[in-house]
């Protein structure tokens, strides 16, 4: 993804310029002779469409950057859920708290550090609360081991795994999620637009026998 966005990122860039630089005709009486009116118009769809392309880039490729920041935090969760195991003695729940502890807190600061762009604001702060909560678990599964509650050990275990389960997945969806939550529908706008303005140029090609390059629809 990274790859694409900077690879089409120069071309934009260069397009827009060199279409900028070209200053539609201003004189009274020819501009507004056909056909004039419908190349302007045409000239404006493509800057703005260039503009449109430009930010939708740039919010690609913050987005795959934390998708890339979320990858290391699969394994780290992989292990913590691991090392949790299933104990059900209390010898067996320290030795399980003393292996996990460290990889929660770890997991949690990791999360933390993260800035997640505004299409995935949402996984974010699921992620965090997932992160916490499991945290937080393990501070209370430290506080029932010296009664030998097996049952509520198991629980609280399970608990644990379901929720680290649930944080695969929500870093699993994230990619869906951004889609979801707005770029489906630039996309989808920037697709409308570029449709148009190959409408144009062929109006241009057509109608008025312009030497115009249309491009494939």
């Amino acid at each position: 993804m990274l790859e694409g966005a900077g690879t089409a990122r120069p071309v934009l860039t260069d397009s827009q310029a060199t279409l900028e630089r070209r200053n539609p005709l201003t004189v009274p009486v020819i501009k507004g002779r056909e056909p004039l009116p419908t190349a302007h118009r045409i000239r404006q769809r493509m800057i703005d469409f260039y503009i449109g392309a430009l930010e939708l880039i740039t919010d690609v490729e913050s987005i795959a950057r934390y998708l890339n920041e979320l990858g290391p935090l699969l394994p780290m969760a992989d292990d913590l859920k691991e090392v949790l195991g299933s104990p059900k003695t209390p010898d067996e729940v320290d030795e399980a708290l003393a292996a996990a502890r460290p990889i929660a807190d770890q997991l949690l600061a990791d999360v933390e550090a993260l800035t997640a762009p505004v299409e995935l604001g949402s996984v974010h702060e699921a992620l965090k609360a997932i992160a916490s909560r499991t945290r937080t678990d393990l501070d209370e599964l430290d506080q029932v081991t010296g009664r030998g509650a097996g049952p509520i050990l198991q629980t609280l275990v399970k608990e644990m795994r379901r929720q680290l389960k649930t944080f695969r997945e929500t870093i699993l969806s994230s990619p869906a999620e951004a889609t979801k939550a707005g770029l489906a529908a630039r996309i989808d706008h920037l697709g409308r637009v570029q449709q148009r303005i190959i409408d144009g140029l062929a109006e241009l090609h057509d109608d008025y026998d312009l030497d115009v390059t249309v491009p494939a629809a």
